[in-house]
């Protein structure tokens, strides 16, 4: 169904913030879930021996897993919502604007978004008022159409006399253009969060992991103007560490949900922050990797599961950003 102007314009895009502040709690309640069980859990059974120290070990590991996807995937939501918000607020803004100007005017907007406007000036040849008229707007990309007018409102050269014809065009075209804008946002971002399902199961794999990037790249293309162009990649590392600490925790967590390969190569930006980033960069590069079977795939696949193990067992004060920086370019480390 079609969006209509009136329901852009009582739409409550707050809603959509709300909802994308709830899963960036989410997110961060995972990260949080993983950190204890990766920190705390699983080191402290590292000077434990036996069977039953090697399955708790196992199952803590999966746990750890499982919670640092979720941490991903809630994130990529987050984003999804956020980004549509603003997409929406944006035309939500030009729409009313519009309709503004239409009542400033005195003109009036129908239901069906043509905006009807009254008579004004007068006649070329028989110096009679100019009819009023009804104008349907068009995507002004495509620029304007109209309905059929009064044949004593035509000049010659097809130029309508009423001042108020072209003032009333104007307005129905930006009316159109922001429900043009507005239903294209819906539908792409519905594609998006529709996408971002978990698989059946408990076991996050690397065909978890392949989704997760498949996942990342179509919300980086849909919220680029987003989050993207917000990071000061031409930058200097201190200015970039003065980016990084003057945002939010949920701002953060948008960051290296989206753009891990980016925020975990960024010079400037905290360490700790970095190899975090460069852990889920690094699973979704082998969930990439692991659909390929030709023999460079094989062999990229293998050192990355290599430097996964280094990552994962590396003490936490000492992580590998520059080794991780290299590792990545050499194996096309992006996500």
């Amino acid at each position: 169904m079609s969006l209509t102007w009136q329901q852009l314009r009582d739409l409550k895009t707050a809603e959509f913030t709300e909802a994308a502040e709830g899963w960036a709690d989410a997110s961060s309640r995972a990260d949080a879930a993983r950190e204890r069980i990766s920190m705390g859990m699983l080191k402290s059974l590292e000077t434990q021996k036996g069977a039953s120290a090697v399955s708790a070990h196992d199952r803590l590991k999966r746990m750890d897993r499982n919670f640092d996807y979720i941490h991903t995937e809630c994130g990529m939501v987050r984003t999804t919502l956020g980004a549509l918000a603003k997409e929406l607020s944006a035309q939500q803004t030009r729409l009313k604007a519009a309709l503004d100007d239409a009542s400033a005017h005195g003109f009036t907007v129908h239901t069906d978004g043509s905006v009807e406007y009254p008579p004004a000036g007068e006649q070329f040849l028989t110096k009679e008022p100019v009819p009023g008229g009804s104008v349907q707007g068009a995507d002004r990309r495509g620029y304007l159409q109209q309905l059929p007018m009064h044949p004593l409102a035509q000049q010659p050269m097809g130029v309508n006399p009423n001042p108020n014809h072209a003032a009333a065009q104007e307005i129905a075209s930006r009316i159109h253009t922001a429900l043009l804008a507005a239903q294209d946002a819906d539908s792409r971002f519905s594609q998006a969060l529709n996408r971002l399902k978990a698989p059946e199961g408990l076991d996050v794999t690397d065909a978890t992991w392949a989704d997760a990037a498949g996942d990342a790249a179509l919300v980086r293309k849909e919220a680029d103007d987003y989050l993207r162009d917000t990071i000061p990649l031409d930058r200097s590392p201190a200015d970039r560490h003065a980016w990084w600490q003057g945002l939010t925790d949920d701002q953060r967590a948008e960051y290296l949900a989206v753009y891990p390969d980016v925020i975990g190569n960024l010079d400037g930006i905290p360490a700790e922050t970095r190899d975090r980033a460069n852990r889920d960069n690094v699973q979704m590069l082998i969930g990439k990797l692991s659909e390929h079977s030709d023999e460079k795939s094989r062999n990229q696949l293998e050192g990355l599961r290599s430097i996964n193990d280094q990552l994962w067992n590396q003490q936490p004060t000492n992580p590998r950003c520059t080794s991780w920086a290299s590792a990545t370019r050499t194996t096309g480390g992006r996500s």
